[in-house]
């Protein structure tokens, strides 16, 4: 038999896949190891919260099982956490190498996935390589908080592959698998209540079970636990405090949905050109862009119309546009969970691959009676591959260190108050106060109701002697958050060197209040009454 004749095994084959896959991961999120932790909620969700960081114990467990992280009900996410601070400590590196294992964990089961239930060992390879390194993804893989991400993915795919096989064989133990995965990836993040959803898409392609007796009643009717808990977790999501933004932080009815359509073209953009992708994207407030959601909406409604029109000859661009929309639906804005945010770069993490999906199965359909269709489509791919890998590997090295990823997203984003706001802080932290305190000043002048900017900024006045300026950003900021804890920390040292003694006593007694892990106000209240000749009892 001739070479050029010859196949390899399927098992051969991916196997080679899946080695390729790993290797893409590797040198795009390999460096991850030698990065730090960043100053926005890893601190909440990992080195400076004292439950987490003593492991895995009785105590954290429940703990874990009692309370969100971040405005998060995420259990299993925040158990991983504990377990990689019983393993590593608070060596960072560490932490990043468990993110990228759950990536790559995703990333492959996304390939097999699709290989079983399609057939098409290239054309799945393809969707899985750009699901893995696209630049997009550096956000919930390089960033430690993001551990929901990666392993919410990883149920999800383990979810999918379980409900194919029960498409098949339809065994009670086949649903109760179904089911089980399901919870376990709402436990990582409840951005999967779309699963059900995402489910009915595979059912009409590539199962083909729209066109199978007995109909398409036992196809709705068997997602009703799946539909009932998704409900469930919605309703009971809501609950969680800071979840949802208060009602004077809201956008109004249609800003929200203007915002919506805009974040849907905006992803989609992204998806062929990542370029300026920051940590953190501001709403545009001023009017000047009235006219883009009205073209999002007619682009949208195009889209919508023209895979709805081939559906039956290209079914695979209805499942995946709908899975594109459908799964960002949660997170898109109409119902707003962040007040100044207009969108993320990690809510495209399972979204897209909807459309990644679309494209190459509609780009291998299109091509078919080309000459050297084999050969220019060989090299395409490799060609996006490449570049892929290559600007993957750029996006995730800001997030070497939080100087790095604020900097990189205010040279993306110059206008934005949040970003200005964290760059600061690293700033003043690193002894850089004069620079910190000009970035603060920017944030100021670009969103004067932001609280922590105010907080931050008096402490960095306390810092320099500034002391009644830094008195009047303390009141500021509790003005318009009157729980800000920081700030009463930063009025507390303020009277103390006053020479106030009493009143630098109640504000580090109300810091403490309000934060009982927060060290600095407890040694500022300790070493207050000691010289106050009062016994230093405990706060509650």
């Amino acid at each position: 038999m001739a070479w050029k004749n010859m196949r390899l095994p399927t098992w051969t084959q991916d196997l080679a896949v899946c080695a390729c896959l790993a290797a893409a991961v590797w040198i795009v999120f390999g460096q991850t190891l030698g990065f730090d932790f960043v100053n926005c909620d890893d601190d909440q969700n990992v080195y400076d919260n004292p439950t987490v960081c003593q492991g895995l114990t009785s105590a954290s467990v429940g703990w874990s099982l009692a309370h969100a992280q971040v405005c998060n009900w995420i259990p299993l996410t925040t158990l991983s956490h504990m377990g990689d601070c019983q393993m590593f400590g608070l060596f960072a590196g560490g932490h990043h190498f468990v993110n990228v294992l759950w990536h790559l964990a995703a990333s492959l089961l996304l390939y097999l996935l699709l290989r079983r239930m399609t057939g098409f060992l290239w054309r799945s390879a393809f969707v899985a390589v750009l699901f893995a390194v696209h630049p997009l993804r550096a956000e919930s893989v390089a960033w430690i908080s993001e551990r929901k991400d990666v392993m919410s993915a990883v149920f999800f795919m383990l979810a999918l592959g379980a409900y194919a096989r029960y498409a098949r064989h339809k065994t009670p133990w086949g649903s109760v698998t179904v089911i089980a995965l399901f919870c376990l990836g709402l436990l990582s993040k409840n951005m999967l209540i779309t699963l059900p959803f995402v489910l009915l898409l595979l059912d009409y392609w590539p199962l083909q079970r729209f066109r199978t007796r007995p109909g398409l009643g036992e196809v709705f009717r068997e997602k009703d636990p799946l539909m009932f808990i998704a409900v469930a977790w919605a309703a009971v999501g809501t609950l969680v405090p800071g979840l949802i933004i208060n009602d004077d932080q809201q956008l109004t009815a249609m800003a929200r949905v203007e915002n919506a359509v805009v974040s849907y073209v905006i992803y989609m953009k992204q998806l062929v050109w990542p370029n300026s992708l920051a940590f953190h994207y501001p709403f545009v407030r001023d009017g000047s862009m009235a006219w883009k959601p009205w073209l999002g909406f007619v682009l949208l409604a195009a889209v919508t119309a023209w895979v709805v029109r081939e559906r039956a000859r290209r079914p695979y661009l209805l499942v995946g546009w709908f899975w594109y929309v459908g799964m960002l639906l949660p997170v898109i804005g109409i119902v707003q969970i962040s007040a100044d945010a207009a969108h993320s770069d990690r809510y495209t993490y399972l979204p897209e691959i909807g459309l990644a999906l679309a494209a190459t199965w509609y780009a291998a359909d299109v091509t078919v009676g080309w000459h050297y269709r084999k050969w220019i489509l060989g090299m395409a791919a490799a060609v996006i591959v490449v570049a892929t890998i290559l600007a993957g590997r750029r996006q995730t090295s800001y997030w070497k260190d939080s100087l790095g990823i604020w900097t990189h997203s205010l040279a993306c984003e110059p206008n934005d108050a949040d970003i200005r706001e964290s760059l600061g802080a690293v700033l003043a932290k690193d002894g850089r106060v004069d620079d910190a305190i000009s970035e603060f000043q920017k944030s100021i002048e670009l969103d004067p109701k932001f609280w922590e900017t105010h907080s931050d900024y008096a402490e960095a006045l306390a810092e320099k002697g500034k002391l009644d300026q830094s008195m009047s950003e303390c009141r500021e900021a509790l003005r318009l958050y009157p729980e800000a804890e920081p700030a009463f920390r930063t009025l507390g040292f303020v009277f103390d060197k006053k020479g106030e003694l009493d009143r630098a006593i109640f504000n580090y007694g109300r810091a403490v209040q309000l934060d009982a892990d927060d060290l600095r106000a407890r040694a500022g209240l300790a070493d207050a009454r000691a010289r106050k000749k009062k016994p230093v009892d405990s706060v509650r």
